[in-house]
């Protein structure tokens, strides 16, 4: 994230740019275990601060539409 912030409008620009050309590709999400109280471990997927910026605005033009 610290790296990302550093460059934020680049990437920005560099996100929007994929989105309108239609280039844009879903990053691998990160796959982390979260241990429950019964012992066992719940998955919890994580996404690209790419796609948190892509899923975030296509929902802001869809709730306003």
């Amino acid at each position: 994230m610290p790296q990302y912030k550093a460059k934020l409008k680049d990437n920005i620009d560099r996100l929007g740019s994929q989105l309108k050309q239609r280039c844009y590709r879903v990053n691998d999400i990160k796959r982390i275990f979260i241990p429950k109280s019964n012992g066992k471990q719940r998955p919890l997927g994580l996404p690209t601060v790419d796609d948190k910026l892509a899923q975030q605005s296509v929902s802001q033009i869809l709730q306003s539409i």
